[in-house]
């Protein structure tokens, strides 16, 4: 294992001890990504019709790629934390 992916598993084990030690704000957490999800279709769905199965499709795939990969899910997360520091 390189250094690299080490400094990663660190990373990830601090974050599930602190989503388990969290757990109510974990949930919460969920149930506001999936409010932001409800509230992004809704308004693919009113602008743009054609493309609303593209709310379904777009993060089902994302959470594959996620899933199976990584480096693109620190890369998401790392995101998702630097809009939150910076808004």
């Amino acid at each position: 294992m390189g250094d690299t992916e080490k400094k990663v598993d660190a990373w990830f084990t601090k974050l599930q001890k602190y989503a388990a030690a969290k757990i109510s704000h974990f949930v919460a957490f969920c149930f506001i990504l999936i409010a932001v999800g409800a509230l992004m279709a809704l308004i693919v769905s009113s602008k743009w019709p054609n493309s609303a199965i593209l709310t379904v499709i777009g993060p089902f795939a994302a959470a594959l790629l996620a899933y199976y990969n990584r480096a693109f899910a620190l890369a998401v997360v790392l995101l998702i934390v630097g809009l939150f520091l910076i808004l």
